[in-house]
């Protein structure tokens, strides 16, 4: 899956996190505004955008629990 980025017309830097379809963190890094397209170092399903204070909660291989909003 492509799960790149961009950060043109960004007005702040971001903590980027992938997520791939197993709900593990493959790539984590800081993404840096107006600098050009991030592709994550494994396939992704998920990006997850963060405050960049946030960065070091997440590392390579970690799974993560991804809960939708129930339907009604």
């Amino acid at each position: 899956m492509d799960a790149a980025i961009h950060m043109f017309m960004m007005w702040m830097d971001l903590a980027v996190v992938w997520i791939n379809s197993r709900n593990q963190v493959v790539d984590a890094r800081l993404a840096y505004r107006w600098k050009s397209v991030i592709v994550p170092k494994s396939p992704a399903k998920f990006v997850l955008e963060l405050p960049v204070e946030r960065l070091h909660d997440f590392q390579i291989g970690d799974e993560i629990q991804i809960v939708y909003p129930p339907t009604h």
